[in-house]
């Protein structure tokens, strides 16, 4: 400690710059990772957006389908970092029931990566807990 003390005396100079150019570096490092990170994300979101159309003409067949018994609607596709692939989230209704689900899957795999299934009651959809569980899974793979 006392030797610190004596450096920092006779090199004040020194370790002032030494301070300066740390309080210069840092920030441009962390602002200029942010901002890979952003464009990167970006990018990986128009790759993503390729897959849309894709998902959407089998969403598309399906209607055509008599004989299906569920109808499809495609609601939105994000690149998630954390599965380091593109996801969507789409709904489902069961005609003959009337029940309806909500998933999240991987476009890439076809991985189901979570669903919650709901209910309409006099025009009303009535949701569980699961719907707070599942936007909290949606938010996490955005991230």
């Amino acid at each position: 400690m006392i030797k610190m003390k004596n450096w920092l005396k006779e090199n004040w100079f020194k370790a002032g710059i030494i301070l300066l150019g740390l309080l210069i570096v840092v920030p441009v490092i962390f602002l200029s990772y942010r901002y890979v990170t952003k464009e990167v994300k970006f990018n990986r979101n128009q790759e993503c957006a390729v897959y849309k159309s894709q998902i959407e003409d089998k969403f598309e067949e399906n209607k055509e389908d008599t004989s299906s018994p569920s109808l499809y609607n495609f609601k939105r596709i994000f690149y998630s970092p954390r599965k380091d692939s593109c996801l969507f989230i789409y709904d489902t209704i069961i005609i003959s029931s009337m029940s309806f689900s909500t998933y999240l899957e991987d476009a890439l795999t076809g991985e189901t990566i979570s669903h919650y299934e709901y209910q309409m009651y006099g025009g009303e959809k009535i949701f569980g807990k699961d719907k707070v569980v599942f936007d909290e899974i949606v938010r996490e793979y955005e991230k």
